[in-house]
Parts: structure tokens; C-alpha cells; sequence
């Protein structure tokens, strides 16, 4: 695959990245193992393992390791920039137009989002179903099954909440950190009690030196942004440094990103409260794409217009390359320890739990548009009907593109005509 096809690819699947890191996992299997077959099925499973268990966004870092797979030091870069393009494009552009989001214009992204994720819940059952009825090598059906339900029910407590309309303090959820160390934990404990040995392969070895070169242009990318934005701000170094930071110490999805953000930007009076509450965060939710992205790139517009949000648009996916591509090369260079055996056995029915809370998580959102207008849910049985139409497009192999147009259209006229 060239790197036109690569960047493309990711572009395109940038453009429908609503719900969350997790809810594009099945995308980009479909589109880089299934059709393209750029990838095989082992190495996007650890891909997905090393993107899960990092801080930073899931999406840039899964782009960015199966570029790497693909095409070395510049597919990382290209795949994880071309993911976090969209999302920061729309948000610079509309930051740069109003500060003030019109509600005609929130309800009609809101409206096209519904679309996009009945497409990608269709993507999400297609994967989950598959891996029940083609198990994991040299695992038993009813263990995969297993799995699956059990990570879905430490998953979902939030969202079960959410959808009953019930607030709950301390509600029992588990993120997809705890989930994956939790399943390392259990399958250490598996492999102590059994006769295999806990020792490396004498294959197995640590390939430091790509692993270096992929760090060092990560770094060298940062430093390229951050030249012309030393010209435009003074704070534009402490800017760089605290948005590499944010991204190394978060974990939790894009929530709990919002967190360290407000810390290191609000607290330290890079950007207003205002600013960050009012127009910031509004958009960040509204587009799609990794909330990390595109929060530290609208900060920095906030902070000195085009050229310190570049400077952020790149702190933010460099930062997540060179993470993944650290761990990674530790991930593969003990594959052949028997604990890493078994998660590659587990991986998939662990994902397709995770799953089931993410298509939970997308109703909740569907349900929640609308709100407090009474006849809100009708929104959710318009979501499931394009689903319906998804399933038959997808039994029938329409290409993505047209699902997701179709998808699109469906939703904007079906919402607009109960709205």
C-alpha cells in the first residue's frame, strides 16, 4: 500500500469518528485486514493491545502503529496524521469563524452524527458476531462467549446508568486500561499455575534502533511547529511542553483528557475558562476525531491562531506515535512469553466486549440529542432503522463510502422531519 492509499484511507475514516476511540476499531479492521489486506489479523490484534494500554488517543496511536506495520517510520506519521486531521481541521475552522455556536448549526451536526453511528454500530455488531462464530485459535467457544459478556458487564455501568436516566456517584466501570490490565493480570496468574515457561524466545529481541529513529522524527516534527510559533508567542515552548505532557498522562479516553487539560491550560492561564468551556469543549464533543487532538489544537488557536494550533496538532499525534512505538517494540519483543500467547488468544473476545459497551455508549448519546424536547427518543428508532439499512448495504458489500453517504442522508431528513 503507497502512502497516498495509506493517508487517504485514514482520512477517510478521520471523517466518521464519532463515539469514541474504540467505536473505529472494527472500521479499520475492515478496511486494512478485510479489503485491503495491508495487515494481517495477528498484527492488527497487537496493534490494538499496545493502542489500549497507553495513554494518549486510541485512534492516532492504532492509526499510527498500523501505519508503522505498513510503512515504517513515515506510515506512523502519515496514518496518525491523517486521523487527527479532520477533527482538527473542522475545529480550527470553526473557532476561526464564531465563538458562539449556532444551535440550527450544533442540532444539524448532532442530526448527521446519529447517521454515522448507526454505520459504525453496524461495523461494531459485524465484529462482535464474528468473533462468537469464528472463535480465537485454540480457545473454546464458550470461553470466547464468556469474555465477552463478562468485560461487557465491568464495562457498562455507566452507560446502563446514562440510559435510565439515573446520576450514580460512584457507579462500578471499569476503562479500557483496567480492562486490559486486568486481563494481563488474569492470564499471568493462568500461565504461573501452569508448566509453561515464563522465559523469551530465543527469537524474541528488542529492535531499539527503529524504535529510537521513529522518537526522534516524532521529535523532530514537534520542533519543526514549534519554530515559527516562538515568532507568535512566547508561551508557545511552555505550550509544547504541556501538551506532551497531557498526552503522556492520559488515560481514560477523552473525558478524562478534559481533566488534565483544564490543569495544564486553564490552571496555568494559557487559555480562559471561558474560552475553554464555552467554545473549546462544545466543538470537541460536537466533531469528530480524538478529543486530545482536537482540544490541544483549538487551545492553541485560542493562544496565537494558525500556527500554534499546528504546533498542537502535532504535539498531539507525534506524541502518541512515539508512545505506542516504545511499547510496541517491548510488546513484540516478549510475543513469545507464554502470557503473551494467551492474551493473543483473548484479544479479540476482550475488544468485542468493549464493543457492546460502545454501541451502548452511541444509543445513550442518540438518546440524549434533543434533550429536554419531549419527543427526543424518537431519535434512537431513527438510529435503528439506518441500522437496519446498514446491515442490509453491508450483507449486500456496499463500499463504506456509500454506507456512510447513505447513512448520512438518511439521518439528516428522517431527524429533520421529527424535528
Amino acid at each position: 500500500m503507497k502512502g497516498v492509499s495509506l493517508f487517504w484511507n485514514m482520512l477517510k475514516i478521520g471523517c466518521i469518528g464519532f463515539g469514541g476511540g474504540s467505536a473505529l476499531i472494527p472500521v479499520m479492521h475492515k478496511v486494512f485486514v478485510v479489503e485491503q489486506e495491508a495487515v494481517g489479523e495477528t498484527e492488527f490484534e497487537e496493534a490494538v493491545v499496545v493502542a489500549s494500554i497507553t495513554p494518549g488517543a486510541l485512534t492516532i496511536k492504532l492509526a499510527g502503529e498500523i501505519g508503522r506495520q505498513i510503512a515504517g517510520w513515515k506510515g506512523m506519521l502519515l496514518s496518525a496524521s491523517a486521523m487527527a486531521l479532520p477533527g482538527v481541521f473542522l475545529m480550527i475552522v470553526l473557532l476561526s469563524l464564531t465563538t458562539n455556536l449556532s444551535p440550527a448549526l450544533v442540532g444539524q451536526m448532532e442530526f448527521l452524527s446519529i447517521g454515522v453511528m448507526a454505520y459504525i454500530i453496524c461495523m461494531l455488531t459485524d465484529y462482535v458476531l464474528k468473533t462468537v462464530v469464528m472463535r480465537p485459535k485454540g480457545m473454546q467457544g464458550h470461553l470466547s462467549i464468556g469474555i465477552i459478556i463478562l468485560v461487557f458487564l465491568l464495562s457498562c455501568g455507566n452507560n446502563i446508568c446514562r440510559l435510565m436516566s439515573v446520576q450514580v456517584v460512584d457507579v462500578f466501570h471499569l476503562s479500557n486500561l483496567e480492562i486490559f490490565l486486568l486481563t494481563f493480570v488474569l492470564i499471568f496468574i493462568k500461565c504461573c499455575f501452569s508448566k509453561s515457561r515464563m522465559s523469551l524466545s530465543h527469537n524474541a529481541e528488542l529492535k531499539w534502533s527503529d524504535t529510537m529513529k521513529e522518537v526522534l522524527v516524532a521529535l523532530l516534527v514537534v520542533l519543526l511547529a514549534l519554530l515559527p510559533s516562538l515568532f507568535v508567542t512566547k508561551e508557545a515552548l511552555l505550550y509544547a511542553g504541556n501538551g506532551i505532557l497531557s498526552s503522556l498522562i492520559s488515560f481514560g479516553g477523552g473525558d478524562a483528557y478534559l481533566t488534565v487539560a483544564d490543569g495544564l491550560f486553564v490552571g496555568t492561564g494559557l487559555v480562559a475558562e471561558d474560552m475553554f468551556y464555552g467554545a473549546i469543549i462544545p466543538l470537541a464533543n460536537l466533531l469528530p476525531g480524538s478529543i486530545l487532538c482536537k482540544v490541544l489544537s483549538g487551545i492553541g488557536y485560542v493562544m496565537g491562531g494558525y500556527a500554534v494550533a499546528l504546533l498542537g496538532f502535532a504535539c498531539s499525534f507525534t506524541t502518541s506515535c512515539g508512545i505506542v512505538s516504545v511499547v510496541g517494540s517491548l510488546y513484540r519483543g516478549m510475543g513469545e512469553l507464554p502470557v503473551f500467547q494467551i492474551v493473543k488468544q483473548w484479544i479479540r473476545p476482550v475488544v468485542s466486549g468493549l464493543m457492546l459497551n460502545v454501541i451502548l455508549s452511541l444509543v445513550c448519546q442518540t438518546h440524549e440529542i434533543g434533550e429536554p424536547v419531549s419527543f427526543h427518543g424518537m431519535y434512537v428508532g431513527i438510529m435503528g432503522l439506518i441500522y437496519l439499512v446498514n446491515l442490509f448495504l453491508h450483507y449486500k458489500k456496499v463500499s463504506n463510502i456509500k454506507m456512510v453517504i447513505i447513512s448520512v442522508a438518511m439521518a439528516l431528513i428522517l431527524c429533520n422531519m421529527v424535528g
